[in-house]
């Protein structure tokens, strides 16, 4: 009997240890991941289908900005214009257009004339490249 305690001691001992091996392991790469410097960027884009500034802008301006990397949104419902500062490692202007045209209050919304600080900062650092 005292040597089925020793075995079942010891196998359990050994089941600790690597247990905490694994999990610090796994925290180690999650930190690792987590620490990218964020990229703000700014789109702006143009909302057709609103219909009033309670209803539709305030809704949508609450999506955008839930979403995960939106730093701030705003909805203007007279100009029909959305501003999203983001972290463009986190979230893509093409998110930004699916979120406002996906969403599910009964609206049909489009959005159109969309530009993106992002691109341009891309477009003159590939530009700045070819020189």
């Amino acid at each position: 009997m005292k040597f089925t305690k020793k075995i079942a001691l010891f196998a359990f001992t050994i089941l600790s240890i690597v247990s905490c091996k694994k999990e610090a392991t796994e925290t180690a790469t999650t930190e690792q991941t987590q620490e990218q410097p964020a990229q703000l960027a700014t789109a702006s884009f143009t909302i057709e289908g609103m219909s009033c500034e309670v209803g539709c802008a305030n809704h949508l301006e609450k999506k955008l900005a839930k979403l995960n990397g939106v730093q701030k949104a705003e909805v203007d419902f007279e100009a029909k214009k959305a501003t999203i500062e983001y972290d463009a490692n986190k979230v893509t202007p093409e998110v930004l257009v699916q979120t406002v045209e996906g969403a599910a209050d009964g609206k049909t919304y489009k959005v159109s004339d969309m530009t993106n600080s992002a691109d341009h900062a891309l477009l003159f650092t590939k530009e700045k490249e070819n020189s």
